[in-house]
């Protein structure tokens, strides 16, 4: 009887004996695809890194965290690719991860930053990283992941855009202000006043500049108005203004076909303008419906658009793959809040 009840016991804790099994190693491929950052929750330390296959139409999860057994950080929020290296930028984690686009192996760490956002790359040795809370921008060489200087700036900065020896940096946190620097001395030059909250900035056709400002908010310290569509031609001069219709749904971003000569916007829906457009769009050419659109890119074939989707901002969001034209093919479930994509 004694022996029957010993082997009772045992079975009951013998499972707390044994580790549970890791989750496996991400498929490593050098297929084409894009990854897909997901911020994850403030402070909660969840941001995750996902991968589409393109070749296998897949998306792989978590590549980063079971590559290297680790968590991203807190508030994952751009991603590039530069010289076979990947870059990451870890928002409320002060950080820059370097990765291996192919294995997702951590290869590095820039430590110390303030709240790094977007990164323009000069060159193997030049790097700047705009940053939500510090009034300056960080070079670093990308190269040594090493800080080597900052450039003052008098407000936060957020995207940037080169266009001829220019560079364009937009100052979105309760701000109306885009900063031109010269590209070879790094100096600011100018100060271009523009809509409430300029936050996202291309370069389009003919070196056109195209900047989004998303309006802000009811009682943002710096206005609050409908989200507006900037272009800024070369002699610094704003050429064309696009108010959109209300500002009752959040703004969150645009991306340019290859030619350049259409830009496809985000704000509760996708609508399409051509850069001579003068109003905006009667219909979207996409609609959000009950989703909550995210971020945007257009594949550099031109021939999809693709659509992150963060549901409710705490689960699991999804990915959206359009045609050009606006028709569904596919839909992937990702990380939460999935944000930023990057090509590989």
């Amino acid at each position: 009887m004694r022996k029957n009840i010993l082997y009772i016991i045992l079975l009951i804790i013998s499972p707390s004996c044994h580790k549970d099994p890791q989750e496996p190693a991400p498929d490593v491929t050098g297929n084409p695809g894009f990854f897909v950052v997901n911020e994850g929750n403030y402070t909660w330390g969840n941001a995750s890194l996902s991968f589409y296959d393109a070749t296998h139409s897949t998306m792989e999860n978590q590549v980063f965290f079971r590559a290297n057994n680790a968590p991203l950080g807190d508030v994952a929020y751009s991603m590039y690719i530069y010289n076979e290296r990947g870059y990451i930028t870890i928002n409320n984690s002060g950080r820059i991860y370097c990765i291996d686009p192919y294995s997702y192996k951590h290869t590095g760490t820039l430590q110390g930053l303030v709240s790094p956002r977007q990164i323009l790359f000069l060159n193997s040795s030049t790097a700047l990283i705009s940053d939500l809370y510090h009034t300056s921008v960080t070079i670093f060489n990308p190269s040594t992941l090493t800080v080597t200087n900052t450039i003052a700036t008098g407000f936060t900065t957020e995207g940037f855009a080169v266009s001829g020896n220019r560079i364009f940096i937009t100052c979105w946190s309760f701000q109306n202000k885009v900063l031109v620097l010269d590209k070879n001395t790094l100096s600011v030059t100018d100060t271009l006043t523009t809509g409430v909250q300029p936050r996202w900035i291309q370069t389009g056709k003919d070196g056109v500049v195209w900047v989004l400002c998303d309006g802000g908010y009811p009682g943002n310290p710096a206005g609050y108005e409908k989200p507006s569509f900037y272009s800024i031609d070369s002699n610094l001069h704003v050429t064309r203004r696009i108010e959109f219709p209300t500002s009752q749904y959040a703004t969150y971003g645009f991306d340019m076909n290859p030619t350049r000569d259409s830009v496809y916007l985000l704000q509760n829906g996708v609508w399409k303008l051509g850069v001579n457009d003068t109003v905006f769009p009667s219909q979207p050419l996409i609609d959000a419906g009950n989703r909550s659109f995210y971020s945007i890119r257009v594949h550099p074939s031109g021939s999809k658009v693709i659509v992150t989707d963060a549901a409710n901002f705490s689960s699991d969001g999804k990915v959206y793959l359009y045609s050009s034209s606006g028709e569904l093919l596919q839909s992937y479930t990702t990380g939460i809040n999935p944000g930023w994509i990057c090509f590989r």
